[in-house]
């Protein structure tokens, strides 16, 4: 059993579903696998657009695969340097970072203006829109989803390496563990499924376009929000108890 009675085991859990929430409310690779779908279901059948939509999700869920196989790779590196993630200097670097992410996320994450136009440049975003237009294979669309979500590491990877940290602090590596980071990766590629839904009940790029745009401000204040209360939780349960 990978459990460390001494220590709360609701912290490191709590701070791994807020930095899930954050990855999920997040708008970029929602909106690649929305203009991809739409494409797609213009030219092929429902068969295929379905298992091209499998594939793009699997791509997805490769990207954080492979950042916590990474960070893992790193940490085990710098382990021989007796680097510690414990102590405060690291924590409040973490806590100043997530200050600051909150903060650029609500300033600069939209840019200004009517409809939901991210942060990306407009180079990057024509050529999301063309690779989601031309996606033929079940490659292409593993590719582009996993692609996808590379814009927004910005926002995302200082949130994998806090939740990596975490779990790894209270909980030994196992097939438990394991488990937990997989079900971390599920749960964040979540609002795909309601995409992939969204469309199947008969909606189209349009409505889906004007209920993002209209969940804008909600959404800003909200990743804004937990962004603060992560920072509070590491504050308060890592660094003054």
């Amino acid at each position: 059993m990978c459990y460390n009675k001494s220590m709360n085991n609701f912290t490191p859990l709590s701070i791994a579903i807020l930095s899930m929430l954050i990855i999920a409310s997040l708008y970029l690779i929602p909106g690649v696998f929305a203009l991809f779908y739409h494409y797609a279901s213009g030219k092929y059948s429902a068969k295929k657009v379905g298992d091209l939509s499998i594939f793009f999700i699997l791509g997805a869920e490769t990207l954080p695969a492979l950042i916590l196989i990474m960070i893992n790779s790193i940490i085990y590196a710098l382990s021989f340097m007796n680097l510690d993630l414990k102590n405060n200097i690291f924590l409040w670097t973490t806590v100043g970072l997530l200050f600051a992410l909150g903060i650029a996320f609500f300033c600069f994450y939209f840019r200004r203006g009517n409809g939901t136009r991210l942060f990306i440049t407009r180079k990057t975003a024509s050529n999301f829109e063309k690779k989601a237009s031309l996606v033929k294979t079940n490659s292409d669309a593993f590719v582009l989803g996993l692609t996808s979500g590379i814009p927004e590491l910005i926002f995302t990877f200082p949130l994998y390496l806090i939740v990596f940290t975490e779990i790894t602090r209270y909980y030994i590596i196992s097939i438990s563990c394991s488990f937990i980071f997989i079900l971390f990766i599920f749960l964040t590629i979540t609002p795909l499924f309601f995409v992939y839904t969204y469309f199947k009940i008969g909606n189209n790029l349009a409505n889906y376009l004007r209920k993002r745009a209209s969940n804008k401000t909600f959404f800003r204040f909200f990743v804004l929000i937990l962004y603060f209360i992560l920072a509070l939780l590491i504050i308060f349960f890592r660094i003054i108890v």
